[in-house]
């Protein structure tokens, strides 16, 4: 039984020493990468409706990061790591009743939704920001995180 043993530790210690290393190689790369909209001067974001109904072709140096199914939490997010590095004259944020619904905070707890959710903003999520306000899937979301970052 021991020579089984140690022939399993053999076997995972330079695998978990790999994952380890992507995962942490990985996770610099992508929170030292840098965001290239050009310069833009109006900036779209929200949720699928800006995503389809604003055309930034109709404005001067424009960009549609809308994404489907966007929580305003995510938004946020994603517009504060966009600002330190652009500075847009003009934000267009699409504002709907689904928006503030609370459907949009199970979205970071639900085994559905959540999966999708941290696969879009591992990058840029900061969780302390909503600590005790929002349930979030901790678990789940550290699963994304490994699979996103070490494989």
């Amino acid at each position: 039984m021991r020579r089984f043993l140690i022939k399993i530790m053999v076997f995972l210690v330079p695998l978990i020493l790999y994952f380890a290393l992507n995962a942490t190689l990985n996770y610099y790369l992508i929170s030292n990468q840098k965001i290239d909209l050009g310069e833009p001067q109006v900036l779209i974001i929200g949720d699928s409706h800006p995503q389809r109904s604003i055309n930034p072709k109709l404005f001067k140096r424009a960009q549609n990061i809308a994404q489907t199914a966007e929580p305003y939490i995510s938004t946020y997010w994603k517009l504060k790591t966009i600002i330190k590095a652009h500075k847009p004259d003009t934000i267009l944020l699409g504002f709907a009743p689904h928006n503030i619904s609370e459907f949009n905070d199970m979205k970071f707890s639900d085994e559905f939704w959540a999966g999708e959710m941290f696969r879009r903003i591992y990058p840029i999520a900061k969780f302390s920001e909503i600590k005790n306000k929002i349930p979030v899937n901790k678990k789940l979301y550290f699963q994304t995180l490994w699979k996103q970052t070490a494989f």
